[in-house]
């Protein structure tokens, strides 16, 4: 996979990449894009404070 542009930071990479596979787990179950949307920002947020930490969302 070709990621489309630049980014600052390794983490902010990290976190396009969390979000944009996540997202993509949510369309493969049988989620419409809208709802895969949804869900994956609802994921993000709640997970916000640990996201590749340890128990983390990633």
């Amino acid at each position: 996979m070709k990621i489309p542009f630049e980014f600052n930071s390794d983490d902010e990479r990290n976190k396009w990449l969390l979000y944009h596979y996540l997202k993509k787990s949510y369309t493969c179950i049988g989620l419409s894009e809208i709802d895969a949307e949804k869900k994956t920002d609802e994921m993000i947020l709640q997970n916000s404070k640990n996201l590749f930490g340890f128990h983390g969302l990633a």
